[in-house]
């Protein structure tokens, strides 16, 4: 998984790269933006979780249109199909997902020192 990184440098530069890479300021001081064991770790975990859900939300919404497909018809599995998208996608999933970015957002920003 590719991080984005934002190295500002001591005399005041800023440069984007993503985390591993060396970066190179316009003053000549080098960076390393290599992770933490922690932070990798905390990335894999949200990473996961978060296929975990997706698949959970397409398993849930295709059990919730095949019932209605089973117990009322055609048009009663279509319609559960679409209200069971529209909660799950629409609803919970950005709830789920805006409380998982909180959590990322809350843990401690990386430092990056000169080489």
């Amino acid at each position: 998984m590719k991080v984005p990184v934002l190295v500002t440098c001591q005399c005041g530069h800023t440069t984007e790269a993503w985390a591993g890479e060396e970066v190179t300021c316009q003053c000549g001081r080098r960076y390393a933006t290599e992770l933490t064991d922690q932070q990798r770790a905390v990335l894999t975990g949200l990473e996961t979780q978060m296929r975990i859900f997706a698949r959970l939300g397409t398993g849930v919404v295709g059990l919730f249109a095949l019932g209605g497909f089973l117990l009322i018809d055609r048009w009663g599995g279509l319609a559960a199909l679409i209200v069971g998208g529209v909660l799950w996608w629409g609803i919970l999933q950005p709830i789920w997902r805006r409380r998982t970015f909180a959590r990322l957002a809350s843990l401690p920003p990386a430092t990056v020192s000169p080489k």
